[in-house]
């Protein structure tokens, strides 16, 4: 059975090991099998289960 309409918050961390500031990042990440993404307040965007967040803090 599935929780529809449960909500799941998902947080990436990226880490930058370099001495040099990153600047115009841009985060790629797969959703785990049967979540769905909705919205994002950091202006993330989704093409099936691939989520982009463009300009992350590093």
């Amino acid at each position: 059975m599935k929780d529809e309409g449960v909500r799941n918050d998902l947080l990436r961390l990226p880490r930058h090991r370099h001495r040099h500031r990153a600047e115009n990042v841009t985060v790629t990440d797969a959703l785990p099998a049967g979540l769905t993404f909705v919205s994002s307040p950091d202006g993330c965007t989704a093409t099936g289960q691939q989520v982009t967040c463009p300009h992350a803090r590093p």
